[in-house]
């Protein structure tokens, strides 16, 4: 499945996952074949995965979620697949970054809004205490930090 994953090759995955091979297993990487879907960007894949029961919650050695991956590289539709699929978005990866965090980083405004419209919540630090506004301030990611600070609670 992994090896499938890694070359993009659609059919095999179907036929593999038609053939009962669990998509949660766990590779010598820490990758799970979604994992590999996500960071290859492709999306058909990624929801044939899901179709067939691949969790979404399963971090790689990393601690990202294929959330994490797909908002670090901009894949908004695998994106918002995976969070209509259940992923948690305000999960923290082992360098304490959130989904939002990385979309903000990355830069893409639509991404970032629609985190914030499956619950991503923008008060969230990381592991220097910086919010995903701050984190958009700081990069020239104007637009993104005003929609972040918007919604983000007074506390």
């Amino acid at each position: 499945m992994h090896i499938a994953c890694r070359l993009e090759n659609l059919n095999s995955v179907i036929a593999l996952t038609a053939a009962g091979v669990n998509p949660n297993t766990i590779s010598n990487d820490g990758d799970t074949a979604l994992h590999l879907a996500v960071h290859k960007g492709s999306l058909e894949i990624a929801v044939v995965l899901l179709g067939r029961f691949a969790n979404p919650n399963i971090t790689d050695s990393n601690g990202n979620l294929p959330l994490h991956l797909a908002c670090a590289s901009g894949h908004r539709l695998i994106s918002q697949i995976l969070c209509e699929n259940g992923s948690r978005v305000n999960s923290h990866n082992h360098e304490q970054l959130t989904p939002l965090h990385l979309a903000a980083k990355a830069g893409d405004l639509e991404l970032v809004r629609s985190l914030l419209y499956y619950g991503a919540d923008s008060s969230l630090p990381n592991g220097l205490g910086i919010t995903a506004d701050v984190t958009a301030y700081a990069l020239g990611h104007n637009a993104i930090g005003k929609l972040i600070t918007s919604i983000t609670p007074v506390s």
